[in-house]
This record gives C-alpha cells, sequence and structure tokens, in this order.
C-alpha cells in the first residue's frame, strides 16, 4: 500500500489525497445531488458525475482555482479520474466476491507498521511526526492515525491489495536480489544521508519595506530580540511565536531538519552549520529579512546500511507490484465487465486505454 504519511503535491492527483472521494464508488448510487447525472454504469452500478467532480476538488486539495482553470482541470482529468472509478469499483466487486474481511485491528496495526517504516526511512522520531502532524492539522498522532484508519479509502485500498495478494501471489513477491538491486541503484540518492542540523529561527519580514527607513526600522527590531533571546532564561519559541513573519512561528520557528546545501539560502544556511548546539547566532540579512537563528540539533553524515534500508525497500518494491498488478487485472475485469455510457457517441472520448487506477499526472 501507497504510504499515508506522504502528503502528495498539489499538482499531482494520487490516491492518498482521493481515498474518502473514491470510497464513494463502494456505496449505492441512490443518493445524488439535485441536478446530477450518471456518466457511466458498471455492471450496474452507476458512477455519477457528482462523485467524478468530488474526486477533482479532492485531488486539488483546497487551492483556491480561477473557474478557467478549473474547467481546464475538469476536461483534462475527468476521463482518468472516470477510469479510475470505473476500476475500484470492478475492484470492489472482486473483493466481496472473495468475502475478504478486514477488523479495525487489522488496519489500526497497518498503519502503525507503513508509520514505523517511514520513520525510520526518514530518520524522524515519532514525537518529531508527532509535531508535525499536529502543527500542520491541529490534532495529535493518535487522532491522526485514527482518523486515517477510519477512512472508508482507507479500508477499500487495504482490501484492494489483499486481493491482489491472494489471486496473484507469485507477481506480487519480492526477491532478495531484488532488494539488492534497488539499494545499489539508489545508494547515492536515497541511503547516503549527508550531514544534517535542525534550527529555529525568528524572521523580521522585510519583502515590504520598499523604503530605507522601513528596513531600517525592521533591523532595529531585529537588534531587540536578539538581545531579548540571548537573556538567560529566555524562551526563544515563545519569541518566535510572538515576533516571527515566518509561517514556522506556529512551531515556535521550528524549521526541523536540512541539509547544508539545497534547502536553506546560502547566507542562512552558512551561518546555521557554522552555530554549535543551543547557539543563537547574530542577525543575519537574506531577501527575506533578517533571521535570528537558533541550532537546535545536528545530525551527522550516515550511510544507511542494506540490511537497515531492507524491510522499507522490499515494501515500496511489493507496493509497486501490487499495484501494476491492480491496473492489469482491472484491465482484463474490463473485458467482461457490462459498461454502458449514457452518451453512446461520447464513450470513446471518456475512456482513454489503460490509465492507472491508483495515480494521476
Amino acid at each position: 500500500m501507497r504510504s499515508p504519511f506522504i502528503l502528495a503535491g498539489a499538482a499531482t492527483f494520487t490516491l492518498l489525497a482521493i481515498s474518502a472521494a473514491t470510497a464513494q464508488t463502494t456505496k449505492p448510487a441512490a443518493a445524488t445531488q439535485p441536478g446530477d447525472t450518471v456518466a457511466v454504469t458498471v455492471n450496474g452500478h452507476a458512477i455519477m458525475e457528482s462523485q467524478i467532480e468530488e474526486v477533482l476538488l479532492a485531488g486539488l486539495q483546497g487551492r483556491q482555482v480561477p473557474p478557467q482553470q478549473l474547467a481546464q482541470f475538469r476536461q483534462h482529468y475527468r476521463p482518468q479520474i472516470l477510469n479510475m472509478l470505473m476500476d475500484r469499483w470492478l475492484l470492489d466487486e472482486q473483493v466481496e466476491k472473495a468475502e475478504l474481511k478486514v477488523t479495525d485491528e487489522d488496519l489500526a496495526k497497518e498503519l502503525n507498521r507503513e508509520l514505523e517504516l517511514y520513520l525510520k526511512r526518514e530518520q524522524i522520531s515519532r514525537e518529531d511526526f508527532a509535531e508535525r502532524i499536529k502543527a500542520a492539522m491541529n490534532m495529535s498522532l493518535d487522532e491522526f492515525l485514527a482518523k486515517r484508519a477510519g477512512e472508508p479509502g482507507f479500508r477499500q485500498t487495504y482490501l484492494q491489495a489483499k486481493l491482489i495478494e491472494k489471486k496473484f501471489p507469485d507477481s506480487v513477491k519480492v526477491t532478495d536480489d531484488e532488494i539488492r538491486a534497488h539499494y545499489d541503484e539508489n545508494l547515492e540518492e536515497q541511503y547516503k544521508k549527508p550531514e544534517m542540523v535542525k534550527a529555529s529561527h525568528i524572521l523580521i519580514g522585510t519583502q515590504g519595506a520598499e523604503s530605507p527607513e522601513a528596513k531600517a526600522e525592521a533591523r532595529k527590531k531585529a537588534d531587540t530580540l536578539l538581545i531579548e533571546a540571548r537573556k538567560d532564561g529566555a524562551d526563544f519559541a515563545a519569541l518566535a511565536a510572538q515576533h516571527s513573519s515566518c509561517g514556522s512561528k506556529t512551531q515556535g520557528g521550528d524549521l526541523g531538519f536540512f541539509p547544508r546545501e539545497g534547502a536553506m539560502v546560502e547566507p542562512f544556511a552558512a551561518t546555521a552549520f557554522a552555530l554549535k548546539k543551543g547557539e543563537i547566532s547574530d542577525v543575519v540579512e537574506t531577501q527575506f529579512g533578517y533571521h535570528i537563528i537558533k541550532l537546535t540539533d545536528r545530525r551527522e553524515a550516515t550511510t544507511i546500511t542494506l540490511d537497515q534500508a531492507r524491510e522499507e525497500i522490499r515494501e515500496e518494491i511489493r507496493s509497486d507490484k501490487v499495484v501494476k498488478q491492480e491496473q492489469e487485472y482491472a484491465a482484463e475485469l474490463r473485458k467482461t465487465a457490462k459498461i454502458d455510457y449514457p452518451d453512446k457517441a461520447g464513450a470513446a472520448a471518456t475512456q482513454p486505454a489503460a490509465v492507472p487506477s491508483s495515480k494521476m499526472e
């Protein structure tokens, strides 16, 4: 199964982003919205236009887009969404025929297993991840896991994966040679981790300060805050929450771990890596404004060994194989399915060939 702990990009529709919407395919289509129409009927099950629209909006992840752009998205993605909904329904039918069941306990165990693999891969603690969830979603980790485990789409995806494993066990097996090859191919990019530091900062922004006087005032404020931050017993996080103009203020200025290159602008990165743990920098100027940086942790460069990465790699390869087999199986099910479009003339244009059921880009 795809990890539920990775936030999908706004421009990419993924199963994670749309799982709740696609779960409607497991429900009767009787309760429809006013003016709703049938997009297609698959083995007697109606997939409604409202379902397609809901998946589209879920894929946008709350982004507000102009009506014209939304219309373009709708035209571009509708065939792919419709095909995905059809495939999910066909697989759901097979899950029901196979009488596959899953308990809440099974789902909770699966979710925690995937979380542990994710934390291991990203080299972050459960506590750090809990802080991220709190900041991003305003809920505890336990609340997040309970919410995710209770989503119909998560249950649906779990059962469909189990269906594939039951029907095509040989196609989803992962060998030691495959794991070794994956590790060797991705050693430099994925398993060699550079030195990382963890820092918090207070930003006095200057992007709206067009005059020299306004910029000077921002610098004066930063200098004053630096004195406050360096006082014995000062609460850096509280100062950041009160005064910083960076979105990280909601986390007390915490920016998490980042490498020397590629994550932060150069003056900021150079200063952060020169600090000792617990040390607070002088005021640092970047194009964003004036920063006061506090180094909170440091992590030396490491290489994750094959043994350490083995289970995560096994799961990644297995997941890819399951998705591929799902697509192939759904394509076979289509050949014998009774598929009726209200607009027969538009059926061909609405049904492109071999669209993946779990990912649309």
